[in-house]
């Protein structure tokens, strides 16, 4: 065993690092003097008995070591807890901040941006500060003229990012907290203005403004809206101008990683770059020291002209180790380069762990390495198209093997034709990526040339985005609503871990287990299916306005505002809908609506709005309960004359400090209150 491992120190040593890291994301114990603690007790044991470099006491020292490293990174990455934390600050009313706009704006109406805090107004003084803040900025003349890098003092109320309230929804602070985000604040017109310009960092500040250039020059040649959209997506990183159709077209066809430059388009560009350097057929050090150079000028220069986001940056980061992995070439093991990449990636920022980017990333190198030699041996094509079609095909099942469990838990969907649209965009991406550069170069040194570069670059990206389009309408071409669980997960990683054994080894246990442990998997999603198909409830969903789901048999009802969009629906119910394996439309008698009453099965329900008059009924009138929305005055003791109800529900139609109100003024009158989302359980 110690031999295997010989050769892969790195993976040995990040184990223990993520380990520290999660134990002090979830369990934030205070550790560190603990763990020093610990490791005085090598230093006494060195006293009596000499520790030798390897043995099993001064590994348990390096583990021990690596994973309270671990721990105190993600203590120390939090700006929380930092001592000059703004939040100690804030106070319920206005808040006056100065600060540094660090992120490119995100084009809409409210604008968004990320802001980095340097100080904050307090009674009698400016105190200095740190901290990030998530601004929502009403769109006019001065937010189009918002950059990265421009110093704004602002004066509005700061708000912490609220826990999701419907049940099984997408956990957005938690989203942010891992962005190390923790308040947010909408700004009005008059409530901030620009201080000083290009106060941020020169790298990020010359990497946007030659992205900026670049997005003309592709503007000025992609002349169609859906092509300069993809086609600046995919060589730029620049999304804002992609449609909800294109998003949806890519994405159920599982191509979507295409439109989002990261470890893809690195690895394209990786590729070509040894392609180009395979043909000199050289191996001699200083010809392998020119190819490593070059190689890391060209992946950090695309890393910076994309806008050296994030993801960028880690791909480039990975395929540099690979780079100088395979330019060292002693026996390097790909795996441990891997390790050793996101070794010192996480060293930097431990949140990434928890990123779903970073996790899908590596999972698919980690597919591709292992899995495509294995399945692209099992068949061998003579004809040379033949053999390419194969050797692409081999490459997107061999990543789908390791990233499907993951790409599940996240996205609760599978698409099925995911081998025809990698045949169509792996391909096609790297074909773009080339005449993309090209472009650029052309536009900068000869442009008379590169209108003609252009125009096939439209066309390329024109039969992309066709092919992909037709791909989507074709049947079943989406699976969705998959609920997977975190354990389900797990255990589909444990499976393809006996999977690989069996591939590698061959033996025949190994393809027993991992198949046992596929129908164990299997069975639970089918027990769920069917303890779910018999549920009867009422939901009511914390969003703008009124949206309610009746769920009966495995299908439902929704009943909901005319205005209420599209979008804002998919955020506040799909995970809960998801979850109860309640997908399909249903119409059914025991759902009405007369006027402000409404009905759902044997639950009455009274909706109390602007429109709300006395009744003056002479009896009470019997309900389960009344929903207040649109901030509407209530008087209690009047609807408790008229109205004989079990529960006050407030739905998200109202402001925070109408629910606030109300609360209050039913826990004084012993009145049951209920906020959405709230789960009325029939069956």
């Amino acid at each position: 065993m110690k031999n295997t491992l010989r050769p892969i120190p790195f993976i040995r040593m990040i184990i223990p690092l993520m380990l520290g890291i999660i134990i002090g994301e979830f369990y934030p114990i205070p550790f560190l003097e603990f763990g020093i603690a610990i490791l005085l007790i090598p230093f006494i044991f060195s006293f009596f008995k000499e520790i030798k470099r390897g043995g099993w006491f001064f590994g348990i020292t390096v583990y021990l070591l690596l994973f309270i490293l671990g721990h105190s990174l993600v203590q120390l990455k939090d700006e929380r807890n930092k001592k000059d934390y703004f939040e100690q600050f804030l106070t319920q009313d206005k808040n006056e901040i100065i600060g540094l706009v660090n992120s490119m704006p995100t084009p809409g109406n409210p604008l968004r941006v990320n802001l980095k805090i340097e100080s904050i107004k307090t009674e009698n003084q400016w105190e200095k500060a740190s901290g990030n803040l998530s601004l929502n900025i009403k769109l006019d003349t001065l937010a189009t003229q918002l950059e990265y890098g421009d110093r704004i003092i602002l004066s509005s109320w700061i708000n912490s990012i609220p826990q999701p309230n419907n049940p099984e929804a997408f956990d957005y602070s938690r989203y942010q907290h891992f962005q190390n985000i923790h308040y947010n604040s909408y700004l009005k017109e008059g409530s901030w203005k620009i201080l000083e310009k290009n106060k941020g960092s020169p790298f990020y500040y010359y990497s946007y403004k030659l992205r900026k250039k670049a997005i003309k020059v592709l503007k000025k040649h992609l002349i169609t809206s859906n092509e300069f959209a993809v086609g600046s997506a995919l060589l730029l990183g620049y999304k804002d101008e992609i449609t909800d159709e294109v998003k949806l077209a890519y994405s159920g066809t599982g191509a979507m990683h295409v439109l989002a430059v990261s470890g893809l388009h690195v690895g394209i560009l990786f590729a070509i770059i040894q392609f180009i350097f395979a043909l000199f057929k050289r191996q001699d050090k200083k010809f392998k020291t020119i190819e490593l150079t070059l190689s890391l000028l060209l992946i950090w220069g695309f890393a910076f002209i994309t806008g050296a986001s994030p993801s960028v940056l880690r791909a480039a980061t990975m395929f540099s180790f690979l780079a100088i992995g395979n330019f060292l070439s002693r026996n390097n093991n790909t795996y441990n380069t891997l390790a050793s990449s996101a070794f010192f990636i996480l060293l930097l920022n431990p949140y990434l762990l928890f990123n779903p980017g970073f996790q899908l990333s590596y999972l698919a190198v980690i597919g591709i390495v292992f899995f495509h030699p294995l399945i692209h041996k099992s068949w061998y094509v003579e004809n040379r198209f033949g053999k390419y079609i194969w050797e692409m095909t081999s490459v997107s099942i061999a990543a789908q093997i390791t990233t499907l469990p993951i790409s599940l838990y996240y996205f609760d969907q599978f698409p099925s034709y995911f081998i025809f649209s990698g045949l169509i965009v792996i391909p096609a991406a790297g074909l773009i990526m080339k005449l993309g550069m090209i472009l650029l170069l052309l536009q900068t040194f000869i442009p008379f040339l590169a209108s003609f570069i252009g125009f096939i670059l439209n066309k390329i990206i024109w039969i992309m985005n066709a092919l992909i389009f037709i791909l989507e309408k074709a049947p079943y071409s989406l699976v969705e609503h998959i609920h997977f669980s975190f354990g389900q997960m797990v255990f589909s990683y444990i499976a393809i871990a006996f999977l690989a054994i069996w591939l590698k080894k061959d033996i025949k246990k190994f393809l027993w287990v991992f198949l046992a442990i596929l129908g164990f998997i299997l069975s639970i999603q089918s027990i769920r299916k069917l303890v779910h198909q018999d549920r009867e409830e009422i939901v009511f969903y914390d969003t703008k306005g009124h949206l309610i789901d009746y769920f009966e048999n495995g299908k439902r009802i929704t009943i909901k505002n005319e205005e209420l969009t599209e979008k804002s629906e998919d955020f506040a119910a799909k995970g809960y809908r998801t979850f109860s394996n309640h997908s399909e439309e249903l119409e059914s008698e025991k759902y009405f609506i007369n006027g402000s009453f409404l009905q759902i099965a044997d639950k009455k329900f009274y909706l109390l709005d602007e429109n709300y008059y006395d009744l003056r009924s002479m009896n009470k009138i019997q309900v389960n309960g009344i929903i207040i929305q649109n901030n509407v005055f209530v008087n209690l003791a009047a609807l408790s004359e008229e109205f004989d109800f079990d529960f006050i529900l407030v739905d998200g139609s109202n402001k925070k400090s109408k629910v606030e109100f109300i609360r209050k003024k039913c826990l004084e009158n012993n009145i049951e209150f209920r906020t959405t989302a709230h789960i009325i359980k029939l069956k």
